[in-house]
């Protein structure tokens, strides 16, 4: 049995506008959410072969992210969350999703995240 590689691909700081949130003026308008993700994946053979096929293209993944983010009206963050680590699994060899929803403006004076760990089933 192997292990979760440690390797990563990161994306920090993903920021969107986007319909979220079960309160109704969240319905009425648009709001900034930030999302983080940590893909995990064994990035040793793409490095020595310098093939993309064996990595995980960043910028495909955070298109797919903005993609999901404006596909629909999001009741929770829970949600959008699984959506993304279930896209991320699709995209490359991701074997471990650690990743982070934020609501910058939900909460006065805070900021509301949720994060989810999920494995590759």
């Amino acid at each position: 049995m192997s292990s979760t590689p440690t390797d990563r691909v990161v994306l920090k700081k993903l920021l969107m506008e986007m319909s979220i949130g079960i309160l109704p003026h969240e319905r009425l308008a648009k709001q900034p959410v930030e999302v983080e993700i940590h893909c995990f994946l064994d990035l040793r053979t793409a490095g020595i072969e310098e093939r993309l096929d064996l990595s995980l293209d960043y910028a495909a993944l955070a298109e797919a992210i903005r993609q999901l983010a404006a596909s629909r009206h999001w009741d929770l963050i829970e949600t959008f969350a699984e959506a993304i680590a279930a896209t991320a699994f699709k995209l490359g060899p991701v074997q471990r999703v650690e990743l982070g929803v934020a609501k910058p403006l939900a909460v006065p004076g805070a900021r509301a995240e949720v994060w989810i760990i999920r494995s590759r089933n």
